[in-house]
């Protein structure tokens, strides 16, 4: 061949080359080691992260995890903690711990957490890779996947078990929560793709026990009976009385399996106000409803675009909307305050996409499943059932799943419509879409360990949410937190007075800033701070202690003695008040008992000077 033909076939060689190295008989068959080792790559550096924020109050400081035989005093644990609606979380937690004390003699060893949590991310991703097969190979995608649906399936797969938004649910251990009950999702409509295919009853079995595991792990796992049933209607082509005589029993049990949630969401009743959830006191419905839209395009946005990700947003309200009270059974019809372009922009948006997933649904099914699935596993925690805490990205690790497989079908659509075009050579369209994927996955990946970089430790996290959030004051006081505990105690301060600057009722940052002044000494400024927290909480046991502690320190106990009876008026069982007061009424006898200053006379005669010289 002379060198001119090589030269003029150039593009059509590395299209083939390219396309031949990702065949389908290769994806079928090497595609799940391209997801393991994706992933493993992916969170290679998040064993070194330590227990954070939640996970540092809920399983280092406490006893839940750290008992697992006998297993009724775990379940006791756990109902004390009042966590049993996610007690199969905790299972795994304790399963953890218990591991950690055989191989390590140390419960905690973070390294084998992770292992667990970066495993389960895993399975989850397998299972993505398995339903994502057989929704692309079915009668509904044939036409446009026919040839590709097992490089389709892959993609899909390896895009949501690389991503960095799931960073949240993987790396920060505390919400393996949300990661478990992922898991134990996608599971489920595996196995039921496997029983609708073979008929054969040990995977409907498995099907129902996935689900039934996942209900405990985390509450949004009620909607999976919907998103399989509206699978199946979709993608498993059959006769009504085919459905029902084949597959109808199988999803009666599987919505019994919702049962196993309310009883569990029961179980812990008003433990939910406690936890920030479903507590109207703080934050009501409508109020949550209305700032969603708001949040929900930012999830879109990350899920795209994946910068900018921050453990803490402290999202703003978009509305003031009361809710009715024992003390005010008003009901209000509007909002006493609202931004209403942070309202009705993002709440259009959400209303058109809504109205799309409508029309898909009657027009293009398949597609209609995949938009509609992503409104339905992120409802729960985003619609109307009010949390305090607005804005989390851990609870868009399900929902991106769906967003995922949207994005190949639409990015699949654009090139095969461009190879239908004249003159168009299919070899290189096809090269230039593997050559792009896997760019995208590798830089992917290299998001994910940046963000994992993050979690490197508490310090590294909370500056990091400092400067995203420059207007969230818990941001700011977790970041002194950390500073103080590194030792840097000057630029605590200076962080806690930015937490105060933005929320002047923060009891906590005046706590810490009072402590600190305390320690250094400086006692006016303790008295300061105290007092600032008494404005807001006049009974505040450790506002008043701590004055009483300051007047002590400077001598004086009948202030002390002011402030503890103020105390133990509020608190009478506070223990450490009891004792100083004790010491305190000691003091005051001795000073009682003391004999009475008298100051001496001075001498008559010429006061002596001291000179220089002899």
């Amino acid at each position: 061949m002379s060198s001119a033909n090589v030269v003029e076939n150039a593009p059509d060689l590395a299209a083939r080359t390219v396309c031949s190295a990702v065949s389908e008989a290769r994806a079928r068959r090497f595609g799940w080691i391209a997801i393991v080792v994706c992933v493993g790559l992916a969170y290679a550096n998040s064993f070194q992260s330590p227990f954070i924020f939640d996970g540092a109050n809920y399983l280092k400081d406490g006893e839940t995890v750290r008992t697992l035989r006998p297993l009724s005093q775990f379940v006791a644990n756990v109902e004390a903690l009042k966590a049993m609606s996610r007690i199969v979380t905790y299972f795994t937690f304790a399963c953890d711990y218990a591991l950690g004390e055989l191989l390590f003699d140390d419960g905690y060893e973070v390294r084998l957490w992770h292992a667990t949590s970066t495993l389960i991310h895993l399975v989850g991703a397998l299972a993505l890779y398995g339903v994502a097969r057989h929704g692309f190979a079915s009668f509904r995608a044939r036409d446009w996947f026919g040839g590709v649906a097992e490089r389709a399936a892959l993609v899909t797969a390896l895009l949501w078990g690389v991503h960095p938004l799931n960073t949240q649910s993987v790396t920060y251990l505390y919400q393996r929560q949300e990661s478990l009950m992922g898991m134990f999702y996608l599971l489920t409509l595996y196995l039921f793709t496997r029983f609708a295919s073979t008929g054969r009853i040990r995977w409907a079995a498995g099907s129902l026990a996935a689900c039934t595991l996942g209900m405990g792990a985390k509450e949004v796992m009620v909607t999976a009976p919907l998103v399989v049933l509206w699978y199946d209607l979709v993608f498993c082509p059959c006769t009504w009385s085919e459905f029902f005589r084949r597959r109808g029993l199988y999803h009666v049990l599987l919505f019994a399996t919702i049962g196993v949630a309310v009883a569990l969401m029961l179980w812990i009743g008003e433990a939910y106000r406690d936890a920030g959830i479903l507590d109207t006191r703080r934050i009501t419905p409508m109020e949550y409803a209305l700032t969603q839209p708001g949040i929900i395009l930012r999830y879109l946005r990350l899920t795209f675009f994946p910068y900018g990700l921050n453990i803490d947003y402290a999202w703003p309200k978009a509305v003031t909307w009361p809710w009715p009270t024992e003390e005010n059974p008003r009901i209000v019809w509007w909002p006493t305050e609202a931004d209403w372009g942070a309202v009705l922009r993002p709440l259009a948006v959400i209303l058109g996409l809504l109205i799309l997933t409508l029309i898909l649904m009657i027009r293009r099914p398949a597609v209609g499943f995949l938009a509609g699935a992503f409104f339905v596993t992120l409802a729960p925690s985003s619609s109307f059932a009010p949390i305090v805490d607005l804005c989390f990205e851990h609870r868009m690790y399900l929902s991106a799943a769906p967003l995922m497989a949207l994005l190949v079908v639409a990015v699949h659509m654009v090139f095969r419509t461009a190879q239908s075009r004249p003159n168009a050579s299919r070899r290189v369209l096809a090269a230039t879409e593997s050559t792009a994927t896997v760019c995208v996955v590798i830089a992917l990946i290299g998001l994910t360990l940046l963000r994992n970089y993050d979690y490197r430790s508490e310090l590294a996290l909370w500056r990091d949410s400092a400067a995203k959030a420059p207007r969230n004051h818990r941001a700011q006081y977790n970041y002194g937190v950390y500073l103080q505990i590194d030792g840097q105690a000057e630029e605590a301060i200076a962080q806690y007075h930015k937490a105060l600057e933005l929320q002047p009722s923060y009891v906590d940052a005046n706590l810490n800033l009072a402590g600190l002044a305390f320690y250094y000494k400086r006692y006016d400024d303790a008295v300061i701070h105290y007092d600032d927290i008494l404005v807001y909480e006049p009974d505040n046991e450790k506002a008043l202690y701590g004055l009483a502690e300051v007047a002590k320190e400077r001598g004086d106990p009948v202030v002390a003695r002011y402030h503890l009876d103020r105390l133990l008026a509020a608190h009478p069982n506070h223990a450490d008040g009891q004792a100083m007061r004790r010491e305190v009424q000691a003091d005051m006898e001795r000073l009682r008992q003391s004999p009475p200053f008298v100051a001496p006379t001075p001498a008559v005669g010429p006061t002596r000077t001291a000179t220089s010289g002899p």
